[in-house]
């Protein structure tokens, strides 16, 4: 939260709210919020915790195979893209999140830092998928040329970088959906 832009965010976006924790604070630095989650029971206990919160829409989506309606003046993505699979389905969809930014728009991506990709990285547990960590994801976002970043925080476990769509960043959505 405390890299959020400093200006209002009228309409903001989670991409993967699960339970809806991380929803419930964000929704106090915006007028608007869409959260997404591809779990039906995640989404069922989010729509608990976030009872009284009229301004917070939750939906559940694929983001590897749907796209959100409208456009966002933030997205943030937290502990969710690593489980797209390859380096080539994260810049996929990388890229069509773009589209879903508003012009001037800002993207905060927060990962886990793993061993798969960066030596001292957090273990990632036997239960999970082996999967990229926040190197080769948030590595995948500053290759975007239509992409700025701003800040950074790296911790031992994790990285959070905020990015900002340059001028002139969007392009024509495809007809598929699928960018």
């Amino acid at each position: 939260l405390s890299l959020l832009p400093p200006r209002p965010i009228a309409e903001a976006l989670e991409v993967g709210c699960a339970e809806g924790v991380f929803t419930k604070m964000l929704s106090a630095s915006v007028e608007t919020l869409t959260g997404i989650d591809s779990s039906p029971t995640a989404l069922g206990r989010a729509r608990r915790a976030l009872t009284g919160i009229p301004r917070v829409d939750l939906q559940q989506m694929d983001i590897g195979q749907q796209n959100p309606n409208g456009r966002f003046d933030l997205i943030v993505a937290s502990e969710v893209l690593y489980y797209l699979g390859s380096n080539e389905q994260i810049a996929g969809v990388g890229q069509r999140m773009l589209d879903w930014l508003n012009p001037g728009g800002y993207l905060l991506l927060c990962h886990m830092r793993t061993q798969v990709d960066e030596e001292g990285g957090f273990p990632v547990p036997r239960w999970t998928p082996k999967h990229p960590g926040a190197s080769t994801v948030h590595g995948i976002f500053d290759g975007f040329a239509r992409l700025e970043r701003l800040n950074e925080i790296v911790h031992p476990l994790y990285r959070v970088s905020l990015y900002r769509l340059r001028a002139g960043g969007i392009s024509q959505p495809s007809g598929s959906g699928m960018g």
